[in-house]
Formats: C-alpha cells, sequence, structure tokens
C-alpha cells in the first residue's frame, strides 16, 4: 500500500520508522515548516524530517495546508492512503477527500477518552491507570472517526509524558503496521466512536505548567509529571522562576503550614501541599543547567519559611 504520511515531532518519527520497516511503501512526508530552536536559535528540522531525508524520500512542509498548489502536490505523489501521527495541524475535508482510501491518525490514547491535541499528558493529570493507541479513520471532527484498532499498555508510576510518549510512538507503530496488513486483507471493521465517555485534551501552552502548591500532593505530583518535557512545570519563590523536573510525594499529611511554604525533610527539601508533603528532586532555576533540588537550596539563600507563590 502506498501512503503518504504526515507527522512532526519524536511521536512521528517514531511510527514513521516503523512504517519504513514494514513492506508499505512511505511516497511521502509531510511536516511543519522547520523552525529556529536552541540557545543561537538555527533553523533546525523536525524530528519526522530528519527520519524521512535519511531514508531518501520527498519531503513537503507547506506553510499553508489550504492551498490549491499543495494539494496537486499530493495528488501527483499518487497515495492509496494518508496517515496522521501528530501532524500539528487539522486535516479540512478538502484533504481527507485526496487519498482514495482516506485518512487515518494514530492517537496516543483510548479513544473516545482524551481527545485533542495533548492526550498523553491528560492521561497522567487523570491518574489514569490504563492508557493506550487508537488508529481510526478521520472525519471532520476533533478525533472523531470510526475506530479501526487500538492497543492498550498501563502507565508506571513515575512516568513522564516524555517516557510515555515513547512508549506509545513504539506501540503506535507496531499496531500501524498490523492494521495496514488487516487492511489489504479486507480484515477491518471500523466501529463508531461511542460519546459516552468522551473527554478533551486541549494543546498545552507554555504557561499551563504553573504548579499550584494549594493541591493535593499526589496531584501536584501527577502536574510535575504531565508537564515534562512541555511545557515544564514551574511556580514563583520571590522573584525567581523555577522549572521542576522531578518531584515524587512523601506523604498526605495535613500540615499547618502554608501551601507552598519549603520545609527540610530527612530525604530532603520538600514542599507542603494541601495536604501531604511534595519533594522536589530535579530543578532548574531560570538562566541555570537542571540540578538536585538541594544543590539549588544551597545557592538560594532563601530566608526560612519561604514560599513558592503564583505570581513574582
Amino acid at each position: 500500500m502506498k501512503v503518504l504520511f504526515l507527522g512532526t515531532p519524536e511521536f512521528a518519527a517514531i511510527t514513521l520508522s516503523a512504517l519504513l520497516a514494514s513492506r508499505h511503501r512511505v511516497v511521502g512526508v509531510v511536516a511543519q515548516p522547520s523552525k529556529p530552536s536552541g540557545r543561537g536559535l538555527a533553523v533546525a528540522d523536525p524530528p519526522s524530517v530528519r527520519v524521512a531525508r535519511e531514508a531518501g524520500l520527498p519531503v513537503l512542509q507547506p506553510s499553508r495546508l489550504l492551498a490549491p498548489e499543495t494539494h496537486e502536490t499530493f495528488r501527483a505523489l499518487g497515495a492509496d492512503l494518508f496517515i496522521t501521527a501528530a501532524y500539528g495541524r487539522i486535516l479540512r475535508r478538502v484533504v481527507l477527500d485526496i487519498p482514495p482510501l482516506g485518512c487515518w491518525n494514530v492517537h496516543g490514547s483510548l479513544l473516545p477518552r482524551h481527545r485533542g491535541a495533548s492526550p498523553v499528558a491528560a492521561s497522567i493529570l487523570s491518574g489514569d491507570d490504563w492508557t493506550g493507541v487508537t488508529i481510526f479513520r478521520m472525519d471532520e471532527g476533533m478525533d472523531t472517526g470510526p475506530i479501526l484498532s487500538e492497543a492498550m499498555i498501563q502507565l508506571t508510576p513515575r512516568e513522564t509524558t516524555g517516557e510515555l510518549m515513547l512508549r506509545l510512538a513504539r506501540l503506535g507503530g507496531e499496531l500501524l503496521v498490523t492494521t495496514l496488513d488487516r487492511c489489504e486483507r479486507g480484515d477491518l471493521s471500523p466501529i463508531p466512536q461511542p460519546e459516552d465517555g468522551a473527554t478533551y485534551a486541549g494543546m498545552l501552552e507554555k504557561g499551563d505548567g504553573l504548579l499550584r502548591f494549594g493541591l493535593p500532593v499526589e496531584q501536584a505530583d501527577r502536574w510535575v509529571r504531565a508537564m515534562t518535557p512541555w511545557p515544564g512545570a514551574f511556580a514563583w519563590i520571590g522573584e525567581q522562576r523555577l522549572r521542576i523536573h522531578r518531584a515524587r510525594p512523601l506523604d498526605r499529611i495535613e500540615r499547618p503550614a502554608e501551601a507552598g511554604t519549603l520545609v527540610s525533610h530527612p530525604l530532603g527539601i520538600a514542599v507542603v501541599c494541601r495536604p501531604g508533603l511534595l519533594l522536589l528532586e530535579e530543578v532548574q532555576a531560570e538562566g541555570r543547567r537542571q540540578q538536585p533540588a538541594l544543590e539549588w537550596l544551597r545557592g538560594a539563600r532563601l530566608a526560612p519559611g519561604s514560599r513558592f507563590v503564583t505570581h513574582p
């Protein structure tokens, strides 16, 4: 089967690699335009583009997906099917109608739960025990099309979004290949999605990482893990914005100190939640490297009883 692949970040690159290792033919890769990144703001290709170039595939990075010339280029590639995986843009009907077999999406949750742009973080934030990958045939709705196949995995207790994303990408690549094989055999029976149990996970913005310590400690812990690596959990202490890379809950005991107060603990430095204590393990002050929380504290020169707040 001839496939045009649309995807941009690491999730897409891993899925694409599985597809390239199969017997199905990828006729081209479509990704978001390359952007400046890093301290030097050098233009860097997204992960899927790097995989595509290594494989010698045609690469398209249109700035306007609705441009007629873009559609003509898509048609000229002669794909039977379009497959998207974290492409980053909604496909309109004019694009969905181009391939004879339609368009599929590889989605990082068990639909209809966690439709939308951030399903992996939403699984962690919600405290889900199980998640997985859904492959569905796309329609004009937000992840509402009929389900073609699903696979499940269990979340691990300390997993971050970045770590879970890698596991789901590998699972999604395997599931995609087997689903394509089944499609060729005529062995697929699309199942309409129920609206019962549908939830939505919107796109995360930079400011969404703000951690409020008035949460119960288990929710604060999930917040840190769900926001890692993007947009990153953070809080303010005085005028300083502190990124929290790793933390873990210690207990659920209610304490008289205000939420956000730093306290010493035999295991290190902790923060009062409501209720409970969150142990800080790895943090990063603005303009500094990531470091152990105790190392940061030694150089921070904070007064006793210092508190994290929601704004400077």
